[in-house]
């Protein structure tokens, strides 16, 4: 895969991630509205601020897991260059 598509492949999960991420904060926001209003009792609640807490969590994963992926790629990558730029002697 050239660069460019790395980049671009990686521009485009960055965006995905970030407009679900911006739903997650919606979902907690929305919750939060929720519970300011009073019209719903605390047992209503929990398992909405359950689901916006578990979906961020699964959201910071995801994310770790890309970055994590994207760097270890990177690494290996600079030790191909370093190795093809420095010949082996025997």
């Amino acid at each position: 895969m050239s660069e460019k598509a790395k980049e671009f492949n990686l521009a485009f999960q960055a965006d995905e991630w970030c407009y679900r991420l911006g739903c997650a904060v919606r979902n907690v926001s929305a919750v939060h509205m929720a519970m300011e209003c009073g019209h719903f009792g605390e047992g209503d609640l929990l398992p909405a601020l359950y689901a916006a807490a578990d979906y961020l969590d699964n959201l910071h994963k995801e994310f770790r897991g890309m970055l994590d992926s994207y760097f270890a790629q990177a690494q290996e990558e600079a030790k191909r260059k370093e190795g093809a730029q420095c010949p082996h002697t025997s």
